[in-house]
This record gives C-alpha cells, structure tokens and sequence, in this order.
C-alpha cells in the first residue's frame, strides 16, 4: 500500500506517542534477522535507554568526555567492552548503564537486540535495547565523571523529522560507506550511534500495534 507523506508523518506520530510502542518492539524483536558479526573480534555491547513519560517516548543518551582516548566528546549511548567477569554482552550493556548513568539493572527490560555494529577501532559492537520500567530511576541518574560529561533525552518523534537527518558518502578502508547524521538542537549525533538510532527507527516501520489500537 502506499502513503502519502502525510499519512506516514500521522503514522509516526502515533507510534511515537503510543503506550504499548515497548510491546510492539518486544514481539518484533521476535521476528527480527537482525545482523550479526560472527567472525572473532573484540567484543562490546550498548544499551539504547527507552522510557515514556507525559504521552511521549524518550531515548537516553550520553555526551563522552572530551579527555579520552576513543570518540572523545561524541555523542553515544551508555556501553563498552565486554570484561571477563560478564556472563555475556547483555551483562556488559546493564553493567555498563549502571556505571555511566547510574540506572540500576532492576529499572529496566531488555526488549531485545539490533544489529551487530563494526566500530571504527575493529570492534563487535552489539546494541540492546531496552525499557526503563521504574521512572523514579531517571531523577537518580548521575554522569561517570570519568567517561560522561552530559546525559541527555530525546523525544522519538524528533527522529522522524526529515529536516535534521542527513547522510554523507565517505571512504573507510578504500570502501565507500554512508554516514548517518542526526542535528539535535546543535548537538551533532553521528557514526556509529546514528547508525543504531537509525535501525531501530526503520525497525520501529514494522510496527502494527499502535496503528490498531
């Protein structure tokens, strides 16, 4: 069938503002053949926060301090490498959000994950995303003053508009590539993490449920 653009942008708006969009993405989830990086790397996984709150969902995310080493002062979501004492990079992910951003494990469902992602530095990266359950978990939230200058929320429905998303063709191991951007009220969201956002909105396509009810 196809929408107008007037119908699509409707569309959108609902789902962005639809209570049960976190039921939607779980069932999905559920029929998603998400890619996956199998040939041996370094491993990681990240943790895309989702909560609603006033009739619109949120997405988390964490501006890195301008001091390290890697992708210092870009814009990110909460994660990092895989460390010997977790049992697998969902482990990694909760454990990572509990450091970074101070929400505990127990105020979130994993909903389910994305695809695999290949960072710059050679790494698995493994993106999960998840719901915040307990809202009074958001007014304890605290910056890794080591890692995290600034955690900030962004309201699904800003990824819709088309007016502050573009793309440039750049070349990366002699390969062209597209680089995703996403202008956040002059906070630049980009590589990597664009790439994550940017999956879960096309994702987000296979929705029904807010549509029906």
């Amino acid at each position: 069938m196809n929408l107008t653009k007037k119908q699509v942008k409707e569309i959108n708006k609902v789902r962005a503002g639809c209570e049960k969009l976190d039921y939607c993405v779980y069932t999905t989830f559920s029929l998603y053949n998400r890619f996956k990086i199998d040939i041996p790397r370094r491993q990681a996984a990240i943790l895309v926060p989702l909560y609603f709150l006033n009739n619109e969902w949120y997405i988390i995310f964490t501006k890195r301090t301008n001091h390290l080493p890697y992708h210092s002062g870009e814009i990110s979501f909460p994660g990092g490498s895989r460390e010997k004492q977790d049992s697998g990079k969902k482990e990694t992910a909760l454990r990572e959000t509990e450091e970074e951003i101070g929400i505990p494990r127990e105020a979130m469902t994993i909903l389910g994950k994305l695809d695999d992602q290949l960072s710059v530095a050679d790494i698995n990266v493994t993106p999960y995303v998840a719901k915040i359950t307990d809202l009074t978990a958001l007014t304890h939230m605290k910056p890794q003053e080591s890692e995290v200058e600034e955690i900030f929320q962004v309201p699904l429905h800003f990824f819709y508009r088309k007016s502050t998303f573009w793309y440039e063709n750049w070349i990366r191991n002699k390969q062209p590539h597209k680089v995703y951007f996403y202008n956040f009220n002059g906070r630049i969201i980009w590589g990597l993490t664009a790439r994550v956002v940017k999956n879960l909105i096309e994702l987000l396509e296979f929705c029904n449920t807010c549509e029906e009810n």
